[in-house]
């Protein structure tokens, strides 16, 4: 897991507006869904997801066979009408204020949603729906900037909680001015997902470690947000090792 600057999310915003004209779609769909959040405007929040999902993940629809049908868009307003006050708590706040109390509720937010629009759409719409507080992901973003591979419930909380750290890590919303949520996908999609631009400033290992055996270090580092690789090169072990004791962890802290 990177820990991007304040100057790297700027860069990836610049590169992500100058580059990708699907953003229209993210932002027509936000605005439609902050009027009917606001009980204004001619469309649903529902109405407003519809936008987003057919667009940008529509290649679930397309590959998996799912029609957007009448049913499944009965199902999605039932959703949204079923954990209203999950989503309206969690649309009051920003994703540094995460604690491990969430968990068991945002497992069951991410499965219930998954169920219905498949793990990448449940990712869209918890985001769309309360956007300081619920990430994005792709499969090229879980897999490469977080090391997660299953994408399930427990991966998407793993999820949450490295963003969580991410953002505190540049100082929160106060110090980027935006929101924080969106811009650390964007530095995502940029980075991992079509390539466009590189880590400027790279983690560096902390050199104050615990005493402890070599895999006890390593799950220390891991818990400081640093990648397989990173931790497998400044510890001087094979990259599988390395790995095999990241995924330990994850189990352990998920």
């Amino acid at each position: 897991m990177d820990l991007p600057t304040v100057a790297d999310l700027d860069a990836a915003q610049e590169e992500y507006e100058r580059r990708e004209p699907r953003d229209l779609f993210y932002r027509v769909a936000l605005d439609l869904m902050s009027a009917a959040q606001r009980g204004e405007g001619q469309f649903t929040q529902a109405e407003a997801l519809a936008v987003l999902l057919q667009t940008w993940n529509g290649g679930y629809y397309r590959f998996q066979k799912v029609p957007f049908d009448a049913a499944h868009f009965d199902a999605i307003e039932d959703l949204l009408v079923r954990h209203a006050g999950a989503l309206a708590a969690a649309r009051a706040r920003s994703i540094a204020s995460l604690r491990e109390t969430d968990r068991l509720r945002v497992q069951a937010l991410f499965t219930d949603f998954a169920s219905v629009l498949g793990r990448v759409g449940a990712a869209k719409a918890l985001h769309l729906t309360a956007r300081r507080f619920f990430p994005l992901w792709d499969n090229r973003i879980a897999n490469s900037a977080y090391h997660l591979y299953a994408l399930d419930a427990r991966d998407y909380w793993r999820l949450m909680v490295a963003v969580r750290n991410q953002v505190r890590a540049i100082g929160g919303e106060d110090a980027l001015g935006r929101n924080a949520v969106r811009a650390i996908d964007q530095y995502n999609y940029c980075r991992y997902t079509l390539g466009w631009m590189a880590a400027s400033n790279p983690a560096v290992l902390s050199t104050r470690l615990r005493s402890g055996t070599k895999s006890a270090r390593m799950r220390q580092l891991f818990a400081q947000g640093h990648t397989v690789a990173e931790v497998a090169k400044a510890l001087d072990v094979a990259y599988s090792f390395a790995y095999g004791v990241h995924q330990r962890w994850l189990r352990r802290v998920g």
